[in-house]
């Protein structure tokens, strides 16, 4: 869902980076 990947590490809604 998250486009940044620095988000990704943060939400892990987004699964794989």
């Amino acid at each position: 869902k998250e486009m940044s990947k620095g988000m990704a590490t943060c939400h892990p809604t987004v699964g794989p980076p």
